[in-house]
């Protein structure tokens, strides 16, 4: 045989292989055997009332089956995603349909996928059982997220033994930890949610959370955390989102670690204890009726009212927000906390700061006071800026015309008293104006709108405003939402609002 002969047939053998893999196929044409069967035993622990796993059947391949991914070389299985994909958004989070939950348990035939690298369960009901240890053994698991499962008691240390995780939710649930040593080996942590778990005990989160190289997301809302403490050296470079909402904090002063990293997004509650409001305590009795929902016997009611008071027990929060920032930070909050304190002279310096929510915050200061210390550097990059519900008074002033980058200004439920300047004509990108529940008085005219080219909501409720445009008026503007009530706007309907096509009242 010719070398060039023997060449060709070389070149169409890679052609072959080639294409092969082009296709999807490999010398493992479907999943193992063994694999297969670990899948149907753990189907067998299951319920499933709205046949979500139809697809599994003992002569399938298994790579085909909903949920599943496969390598392409191997035939191991490496993903198992069973999210309940029906959830809807309700109340600042999502929640899962009923009658699309997988109900049941975790077959530890979970163990004979050695490849398995992602494993998603969120939104079933694993009907208030501990996390099952053997979890901790499947060790190339690099994405693990039991989110809001009906999982109680404490977090399995072994969890600590997937060195390999880059995420890790086990937020939503009925989970507690003594400390958070079991987290000090997991190098490669990125996302860490461990929202709703009850950290009241774990003193050393912050330390070593420190230690974590790796970790981006640091998500502890809602957690029972009562201090934050300081930190000697800072090891948080890669952070870029830290989330303490809904927390207990005794400490009013945002310790400098927090503003440490210029990347940092913090959202950092400073809570008074046991003040409810209606809102926490709605959220707590739908916990507390969750928990219950699935105890057919007295026993198991007894254990679940143990769990709920262990994990639950403090008392209803009111909510809090604090974003920290440094000059590169983008974003500040102080939303719905119990200090009373006044806007420094130091934020002035924050030029960089994109949005400001002070919603509920109780500054007792004037509105002419806040608008000086923002109308330097920040007024010419500020897009949103949220002050309502703050015990805010005083005068609106003709600086509110420096905003001019402003997509929203929310001065609503305060004692802002006098006219609405002219100068609100100049906020040419201004999208959502709510001024309700003031003492704005005097006239507004079409010389206050006349370059709001861009309103699409517009709030003056409450006030004793009168608003005086000619009868052939045509606003520069499409309203989605207006606002009048209690304002003057003349003896006969408006005309022009004939011209909005968009508006609903």
């Amino acid at each position: 045989m010719s070398v060039v002969l023997v060449f060709a047939l070389f070149l169409f053998e890679l052609l072959v292989i080639s294409i092969s893999f082009c296709n999807g196929s490999s010398d493992h044409m479907g999943c193992l055997e063994n694999e297969r069967e670990a899948l149907l035993r753990f189907k067998q622990d299951l319920q499933d009332p709205s046949n979500r796993l139809a697809s599994w059947n003992i002569g399938g391949d298994c790579c085909a089956w909903a949920g599943i991914v496969c390598d392409n070389v191997t035939g191991h299985i490496i993903e198992l995603n069973l999210r309940n994909p029906f959830t809807y958004y309700q109340r600042s989070r999502y929640k899962a349909n009923p009658r699309s939950m997988l109900v049941g348990k975790v077959n530890p035939s979970l163990l004979d996928l050695n490849h398995l690298s992602y494993l998603g369960l969120s939104f079933n009901d694993f009907q208030g059982v501990q996390i099952p240890r053997f979890i901790g053994s499947i060790r190339n698991l690099r994405y693990l997220n039991l989110s809001d499962t009906q999982f109680v008691g404490m977090i399995p240390p072994p969890l600590g033994n997937l060195s390999n995780l880059k995420s890790l939710d086990l937020s939503l649930n009925y989970l507690y930890v003594e400390n958070f040593l079991w987290l000090s080996g997991l190098s490669f942590l990125e996302q860490l949610d461990l929202c709703y778990v009850n950290l009241s005990k774990a003193s050393d989160w912050l330390l070593v959370a420190n230690t974590l190289p790796s970790l981006v997301e640091l998500r502890l809302s809602n957690c029972q955390l009562h201090h934050l403490p300081p930190l000697t050296i800072s090891n948080f470079s890669s952070l870029t989102v830290l989330d303490l909402s809904f927390d207990q904090f005794d400490n009013s002063l945002i310790p400098g670690w927090c503003c440490g990293p210029p990347k940092l997004l913090a959202q950092l509650p400073t809570i008074s204890g046991w003040r409810a409001q209606d809102k926490a305590k709605s959220a707590s009795l739908a916990r507390f009726r969750k928990v219950l929902g699935n105890s057919n016997t007295f026993e198991l009611l007894v254990e679940k009212i143990k769990t709920y008071l262990a994990t639950f027990g403090k008392g209803c929060l009111s909510a809090a927000r604090v974003c920290c920032a440094k000059h590169s930070s983008r974003d500040i909050g102080l939303s719905y906390n119990s200090l009373e304190r006044r806007i420094p002279r130091s934020m002035a310096s924050l030029c960089n700061l994109r949005t400001i929510y002070l919603s509920g915050a109780k500054l007792s200061q004037e509105i002419s006071d806040i608008f000086d210390i923002f109308s330097g550097c920040v007024s010419k990059e500020l897009e949103i800026l949220v002050l309502q519900s703050s015990s805010i008074s005083g005068h609106l002033t003709e600086q509110i015309g420096h905003f001019k980058n402003l997509d929203t200004l929310d001065l609503g439920n305060y004692s802002i008293v006098g006219l609405v300047p002219l100068s609100l004509n100049e906020l040419s990108k201004l999208r959502i104006l709510h001024l309700p529940d003031n003492k704005l008085n005097g006239t507004l005219s079409e010389i206050h709108f006349v370059n709001l080219t861009k309103l699409s909501v517009f709030s003056v409720n409450e006030n004793n405003l009168t608003l005086k445009v000619n009868h052939d008026w045509v606003p520069p503007f499409q309203l989605v939402q207006l606002g009048l009530r209690s304002c003057y706007v003349g003896s006969r309907f408006p005309q022009w609002l004939h011209s909005q096509k968009l508006y609903k009242f």
